[in-house]
């Protein structure tokens, strides 16, 4: 795990990784759902929507490359996000080999 001080974090441009990191997956499972867990990142919520994000992902079975598994990771890490290993556990499943 990845230890950052909040005061250290450059909450503006975290916001855009997240939900860019949301983005990627449109098209790729349902975009209605996608869209609900974004509303998250509008309302502040970075690690609801990272959670929320990576829980469909594993919900619904999404390959995933290995790029977009570290990206998660990161993520989760720097937002300290609850059972981000189960999620991470079960997302290291679906990359595509």
């Amino acid at each position: 795990m990845i230890f950052i001080p909040e005061s250290a974090i450059n909450w503006p441009e975290l916001t855009k990784q997240v939900a860019a990191f949301g983005e990627k997956f449109r098209g790729r499972y349902d975009d209605d759902l996608l869209d609900d867990a974004l509303v998250y990142v509008k309302e502040g919520e970075l690690g609801l929507a990272l959670d929320v994000i990576c829980g469909q992902i594993c919900d619904f079975g999404v390959q995933i490359t290995e790029l977009e598994y570290f990206e998660a990771k990161r993520l989760l890490d720097i937002l300290d996000v609850e059972y981000r290993d189960l999620d991470l556990e079960y997302m290291n499943k679906l990359i595509v080999k």
